[in-house]
């Protein structure tokens, strides 16, 4: 509802819920120098059922044994649905203290995120904040594990088997599940792009965004459909 500052969105694998950090959590305290308020680790991490009825993405467990024995899941296509209506009343915090969480990713079982107690972490991202922890929380039981420390950035695989990393100017593969990262040697590594269709892109993109965030909509009178056609033409004549 624009309250909070609600940012990096990601589905989970079923596709009942969207887990998402939010700058809502504020624990003020005064400067060193001033006599003025700051507001430092306010984002937490929170999950909305995307259906009406949906489950809680952290339900209660049974202590009572299933006698009946587990029944075989069945691989089905997943069909995402979403009951608009009062999705901002489903929303669920996570049991996470308040951090500086960026860069969420899902599989079918773990949340990977990435957290630092220190650096500069202000919703404009003005300046650099350093590395940053990679850590995981496991929604079977739930807690929250360190990975790797100290990295750059990550990516969690496609099918969620693989985590691939930055630290130190170095690229590093793992397993989600944990374990040492392997280097990865990029000495051979090639890059094949074709410039024109690249620059086209870009052409296209910036066009785009122009015409969609302009802040005068009529765009001072241009027409911006024929201005692309116009000036596209001379993508092909870049060198």
């Amino acid at each position: 509802n624009g309250l909070f500052y609600d940012f990096n969105p990601v589905f989970t694998k079923d596709g009942e819920f969207i887990i998402f950090t939010s700058n809502r959590r504020f624990n003020p305290t005064f400067c060193d120098m001033e006599w003025e308020m700051v507001y430092q680790k306010v984002s937490g991490i929170y999950a909305i059922s995307l259906r009406k009825n949906g489950r809680s993405i952290l339900p209660f467990k049974s202590d009572e044994e299933n006698l009946a024995g587990e029944s075989s899941a069945t691989v089905s296509p997943v069909t995402v649905r979403i009951d608009f209506q009062g999705i901002a009343d489903r929303t669920e915090a996570l049991p996470l203290k308040n951090g500086n969480y960026r860069n969420l990713s899902v599989n079918k079982s773990t949340l990977y995120y990435l957290n630092s107690d220190e650096g500069n972490f202000n919703r404009f991202e003005v300046g650099e904040h350093g590395p940053m922890t990679l850590y995981s929380y496991s929604f079977d039981n739930k807690k929250e594990t360190p990975v790797v420390e100290d990295i750059d950035s990550y990516e969690l695989s496609y099918d969620g088997e693989s985590i691939i990393y930055l630290k130190e100017k170095s690229v590093s593969i793992m397993a989600s599940s944990g374990g040492e990262g392997k280097p990865l040697n990029l000495s051979e590594l090639k890059v094949w792009y074709e410039p024109l269709r690249e620059w086209k892109q870009i052409f296209n993109e910036a066009w785009r965004m122009e015409r969609d965030y302009y802040y005068e909509p009529n765009m001072h009178g241009l027409d911006w459909n024929f201005i692309k056609q116009k000036y596209g033409k001379l993508a092909d004549r870049a060198s």
